[in-house]
C-alpha cells in the first residue's frame, strides 16, 4: 500500500487515537493532521509561462528558463523553484547524452598478452617492443622539453 493510500485510511472520528493509527499505518502524525496545500494561482500562472517557454525553447534548462522569465515577463524567480515546477510538470531540457563510453570503430583493440601469466620472480615479465618504442619516444620528448626549458 502506498503512502498516499495509507494517509487516506486515517479516520479522525474513530475510537482509536490518531497517533496510534499513524503508528499502525507507519506514517508521520503531522501528515495526518494537516492536508497538503494546493497550488496557488500565482504558481499556476508561473507554470503556464514556464510551459510556454519550454515549448518555444525545449533545449533550455532551469537556468535559461529562469533568465527567460526575467527577460520576457519581468518575473524574478529562484532557479530552485523553476526546477521544482519543471519536475512537477514533468518537463526537462532536451540535451544530448554523454558519448564518452562509445569507442571509435577505427581504433584498434590490442589484447593483453600477459593475462593469466603469474609473475613470481624478478625479470620474469618480458616488455613488448611497442612499450620500449613508446618509452624511447617519451625520453626523446622529455630531452627536447628539458633543452627548451634550460635554454636562456
Amino acid at each position: 500500500m502506498s503512502k498516499a493510500e495509507r494517509k487516506t485510511k486515517v479516520d479522525h472520528h474513530h475510537d482509536l487515537p490518531i497517533y496510534r493509527q499513524c503508528e499502525v499505518l507507519s506514517i508521520s502524525r503531522s501528515s495526518a493532521y494537516r492536508s497538503p496545500a494546493g497550488v496557488s494561482i500565482e504558481e499556476l500562472d508561473l507554470m503556464r509561462k514556464l510551459d510556454e517557454l519550454h515549448l518555444c525553447y525545449p533545449f533550455k534548462g532551469s537556468r535559461h528558463l529562469r533568465d527567460e522569465l526575467w527577460d520576457a515577463h519581468g518575473l524574478q524567480v529562484n532557479r530552485k523553484r523553476v526546477q521544482r515546477l519543471m519536475q512537477l510538470m514533468g518537463i526537462q531540457a532536451l540535451s544530448p547524452g554523454a558519448k564518452t563510453t562509445r569507442p571509435n570503430p577505427q581504433h584498434k583493440i590490442y589484447p593483453y598478452l600477459l593475462r593469466g601469466l603469474e609473475i613470481d620472480r624478478a625479470n620474469h615479465e618480458k616488455i613488448p617492443l611497442s612499450e620500449v618504442a613508446r618509452a624511447h619516444k617519451l625520453l626523446e620528448s622529455s630531452e627536447v622539453m628539458g633543452r627548451l626549458v634550460l635554454q636562456p
